[in-house]
C-alpha cells in the first residue's frame, strides 16, 4: 500500500489464474482501497486483440482470457497455451465488476497500448525497455 493505493502483483505468466490467486485478490480488495493490479500478461480486450493480431500477423494475440473464438484460430501449441480455463474466465469476469480497481499495468507484448478494462479501470500495457519503451505513472 503506497499513498492509500493498494498495488497488487499477480503472476499470470502461464495464461491462467488459480483459485488461490483469486482468494488472495479478494482478500486484498476487502481492504476497501483503490487498487492497481500489476501482472505480466495483459487481459483480453477487443481493441488490444485486434492490434496484437496485426502485430503478430494473425499468429496469436498473447492476451489472457481471450475467447475461444479467438484462440481456436491459433496454432495447436499456442491454443493449448493460451486457451483460458473456467477459473480464469470467472476471475476476470469478477475483476471487471470491482469498482475499486483503477488500473492494470502489464507488459509481455513488447508494445505500448492502453485499453478500457472495465467501467472504472484502464489497462496499460508497457512496451519493452530493449525497444526504448517506458511508462511513467502519476497517481493522484
Amino acid at each position: 500500500i503506497i499513498g492509500g493505493v493498494n498495488f497488487i502483483a499477480l503472476d499470470n505468466s502461464y495464461y491462467k489464474f488459480t483459485k488461490s490467486q483469486w482468494e488472495f485478490v479478494k482478500k486484498e480488495f476487502k481492504k476497501g482501497l483503490p487498487v492497481v493490479l500489476m501482472c505480466h500478461i495483459p487481459f483480453y480486450s477487443t481493441s488490444q486483440c485486434e492490434y496484437a493480431l496485426k502485430q503478430s500477423k494473425g499468429k496469436c494475440a498473447s492476451l489472457i482470457g481471450a475467447p475461444d473464438s479467438i484462440t481456436s484460430q491459433y496454432s495447436e501449441a499456442r491454443k493449448e497455451q493460451q486457451q483460458a480455463d473456467q477459473i480464469t474466465l470467472d476471475f476476470i469476469e469478477w475483476l471487471r465488476k470491482q469498482t475499486k480497481l483503477k488500473a492494470i499495468i502489464s507488459g509481455h507484448c513488447h508494445y505500448n497500448f492502453v485499453a478500457d478494462f472495465s467501467e472504472t479501470a484502464k489497462q496499460f500495457t508497457v512496451g519493452a525497455l530493449f525497444n526504448g519503451d517506458a511508462y511513467e505513472f502519476e497517481i493522484r
